[in-house]
């Protein structure tokens, strides 16, 4: 009788008593335990990344609903600005800007840490994107801020700074919106 007919004839116990008794009881054992430790890993890295990003999306998410939130000129009436300047063509114009810094802390922690990496790559630009606006806002707001303490009347060098908030903030919070849809798409998938 061969050795492969007299295994199927075996009872399983009596193959795993074969198995792990004798020479090859260490191999075998060894085998088994590196297999548990890498199966064991593998699980435990997919289930903390799967945590880590829906707590970067659920962070994000929050950070950019603050934002826009700052952007509905309504909740934040002292924050609103209105300016009136000369367009290029001497015509008035009158410009309308939210008259705060737009935080980018949690952003710029992730980017920092590498974190920001564990979301998907398109979610990664699109994110990028927003916050280079946002970023932008805060740069030109603090330019126009300084060019107002210079004289009493709006300096023409900040009309720029007005123009490009009062074009853009449409757009972010458009963009935002999107952002948040995505996020909260992201984070909830995670959780279920």
């Amino acid at each position: 009788m061969s050795y492969k007919i007299r295994l199927l004839e075996m009872e399983a116990l009596d193959w795993f008593m074969i198995q792990f008794t004798g020479e090859q009881a260490i191999g075998n054992l060894a085998s088994i335990a590196t297999m548990s430790a890498v199966i064991y890993s593998v699980v435990r890295y997919f289930k903390n990344r799967d945590k880590d990003r829906n707590l970067a999306s659920k962070n994000l998410y929050l950070e950019l609903k603050d934002t826009l939130n700052s952007l509905d000129g309504l909740n934040y009436k002292s924050n609103s600005y209105s300016v009136v300047i000369k367009n290029e063509k001497g015509e008035n114009m009158e410009v309308y800007f939210i008259n705060r810094d737009f935080n980018h802390d949690v952003y710029d922690s992730m980017v920092f840490s590498g974190m920001i990496n564990i979301l998907e790559p398109e979610l990664q630009q699109s994110i990028q994107d927003i916050f280079k606006r946002i970023k932008m806002h805060n740069k030109f707001l603090t330019a126009a801020r300084e060019m107002e303490t210079l004289d009493d009347p709006i300096p023409k060098e900040s009309y720029k700074y007005y123009i490009w908030m009062n074009e853009n903030e449409m757009q972010l919070e458009y963009e935002i919106k999107n952002m948040l849809e995505k996020l909260r798409t992201s984070f909830n998938y995670l959780r279920a």
